[in-house]
């Protein structure tokens, strides 16, 4: 115990001394020296948190961009974009996850009493290998992030339909977490058939609202 006290002292002095001539690798090589005298095994305190392994998931985040969607070469469309963050529990930000992240697309059909019902039309299920090809490198202020280029198949055409679009991921504990869906009217290129009104507006409506051609378009969400 004392040789180790006394060797301390001894690298305290010697740190003083490199600071009157000012050679900082002398310095640093000191400071390592006390750290390991202390205890402080690889300086793990030091370091930053270990990476998030996305079981402390509590939210999902989407952003959707007003240039979201994916089109062929007939102008179709075909699929959307959007960046998503997986928010951590314990940091606050997004993260990486291990679990099979789920998006899931329906169509909303609406009901002559009020709300929709939802029709399946498509589902992608991304588990960790499929979603690290979507992983951002670059990390924002608000984490790390995917952006998701999904597609759908040429059976699936929900253009001019108006759809919902629901993130959902599940823990290891069996916990499913699920984004805001989100509705949207898929856009209608030029050259292309509108779906009939009533498609798009209850009946009860049809006689007093009529949707605006804005509406009718399909150019902007509800």
């Amino acid at each position: 115990m004392w040789s180790a006290v006394h060797t301390l002292r001894a690298s305290f002095a010697a740190l003083c001394h490199a600071r009157r001539r000012r050679t900082p690798w002398m310095r640093a090589a000191t400071l390592a020296g006390l750290a390991l005298l202390c205890g402080c095994e690889g300086a793990g305190w030091m370091g930053p948190w270990p990476a998030a392994t996305g079981e402390d998931i509590v939210a999902i985040t989407p952003y959707y961009v007003p240039l979201m969607w994916l089109h062929d070469a007939d102008r179709r469309v075909m699929g959307f974009r959007t960046r998503v963050y997986l928010v951590s529990a314990r940091t606050g930000k997004g993260v990486f996850v291990k679990g099979p992240i789920t998006v899931a697309m329906n169509r909303l059909r609406p009901r002559e009493s009020g709300g929709f019902d939802r029709e399946f039309l498509y589902e992608w299920d991304l588990d960790e290998q499929a979603a690290e090809g979507f992983r951002v490198t670059k990390t924002s202020k608000i984490g790390d992030s995917y952006g998701f280029v999904l597609r759908w198949p040429t059976e699936v055409n929900p253009m001019g339909r108006r759809i919902e679009i629901t993130f959902q991921y599940q823990r290891a504990d069996g916990r499913v977490i699920r984004a805001t869906p989100r509705q949207f009217i898929v856009p209608v290129p030029a050259g292309y058939p509108m779906p009939s009104e009533r498609e798009l507006v209850p009946e009860r409506w049809e006689a007093t609202s009529r949707p605006s051609p804005a509406t009718q378009r399909g150019t902007r969400p509800p």
